[in-house]
Parts: structure tokens; sequence; C-alpha cells
């Protein structure tokens, strides 16, 4: 699982084209014959790397929403999840599913499933439930993204 993680590390960094198996042999620690016979070469490694970052996604990014006492603190919650990952420099930034959809290497059919899997609409339908459904105000809306910007401002300064 270890390696599969530092794997999709080096995915996220380089894209699925951009990464040798000379830099996944790096990243892992693997040998070429565990990458091949364990985790069925570079292919087979992505796509465990896809799901490991798409069921970590999902629970990062679900996790604020299903355990806020109101709807505004999901939302400031889910906020400060996303703000934070992509500033505090221990991952790439952007999304690991959104860069593989712009390499140019993605021609395989598993590997484009794997990635539309990701985009199920679980979480836009939280997000739906919350601003939809619950009736949160503009009000509400404005005053959770003005904290987020100033928590982003200061973060930045």
């Amino acid at each position: 699982m270890e390696a599969t993680r530092k794997a999709a590390g080096e995915f996220w960094r380089s894209g699925f084209g951009g990464t040798s198996v000379s830099d996944l042999v790096e990243a892992t620690g693997l040998n070429r014959f565990g990458l091949y016979g364990e985790l069925g070469g570079k292919k087979g490694l992505f796509l465990k790397a896809c799901a490991v970052y798409s069921e970590g996604s999902r629970q990062r990014l679900l996790g604020p929403l299903a355990s806020a006492r109101d709807p505004e603190q999901g939302l400031r919650e889910l906020f400060s999840v996303v703000i934070d990952g992509q500033l505090d420099g221990r991952q790439p930034r952007g999304c690991l599913m959104a860069n593989t959809l712009s390499d140019a290497a993605i021609t395989d059919r598993e590997i484009r499933e794997a990635v539309r899997a990701h985009f199920r609409p679980e979480f836009l339908n939280r997000l739906d439930d919350i601003i939809i459904f619950r009736r949160l105000s503009r009000q509400h809306m404005d005053g959770i993204v003005a904290v987020q910007l100033s928590r982003l401002e200061q973060r930045l300064a």
C-alpha cells in the first residue's frame, strides 16, 4: 500500500506519460521484477494508485460535509481542507485525476475508465444537498467565502 501511495505521488507530479518505470522504482523502492510481477507494471500500478487516490480524496472531501453539525460549518471545513491541501506543500498541486485527463499519453481504455470513475456525482450531490435542499442563504455563502478568502490571504502573506 505504501508503494502505491508513493507511486501516486510520482504520477501526480509527472503524469502517467511523464513517469518512467525507473522513476517508479526509485520512488517506491521496488525492483523492476516486483513492479511487474506484483503490481502489473506501470499501468497496473497507476490503476492501483488511482483507486487509492480516489478513496483518499472522497474521504477527505466528504468527511467535513458528513460530520458537520450544520451546513455552513461543513462548507467552511471543506474549503479549509481544499485550501490547506493545496498550500501545505506535502503534495503536488491540483488533482491527480484532472491532471491525468490532460495527459496526452492517456489513450488506454482502462485508465480512462479509472479517471471517469473518480468523478462520480457523489460529491456534487452532497453539495446540492447542503446548498439547495438545506437552503443556505446567499448571506451564509458570502460569509463562508469571505472567511476562506481571508484565511487564504493570511497564508499567502
